[in-house]
């Protein structure tokens, strides 16, 4: 079976709110399929289980995303760093929102791992 068949099929990224887009249509993934009856947690392992079938990390998976020099995922990064309608809707009140991206950070930093690998590599960039 062919993998676009497999994205459309299975509609893992049903929210338009994820960023991601079918590749094949070029339509965020919400409009491109039909909702599917997965749950979040389901969905987030059906699309771990693609990855390592393509022998992809996690990591590399979200790299390749965020580099600049692929124009197809331009769309993808966006979504990442423009405050959702959600987070634009609740910082009128003055208020810190924690998006998507900032709850990402807190929780790698709330694993003593990630905390040291993040202070690591803040440690040289950081402006003093």
């Amino acid at each position: 079976m062919p993998v676009s068949s497999t994205v459309l099929n299975e509609n893992f990224n049903r929210s338009v709110d994820s960023g991601f887009v079918d590749i094949t249509t070029g339509l965020p993934a919400a409009a491109a399929a039909t909702p599917s009856r997965l749950s979040p947690h389901e969905r987030v392992k059906s699309v771990v289980k693609i990855l390592r079938e393509g022998r992809m990390s996690i990591l590399d998976f979200i790299l390749r995303i965020l580099d600049p020099s692929q124009p197809d995922f331009m769309y993808n990064r966006d979504w990442i760093y423009n405050p959702s309608k959600v987070e634009k809707e609740n910082s009128g009140d003055g208020q810190r929102v924690s998006g998507k991206l900032e709850q990402m950070f807190d929780l790698l930093f709330v694993d003593s791992r990630g905390r040291a690998r993040m202070l690591e590599w803040f440690h040289p960039h950081a402006v003093t």
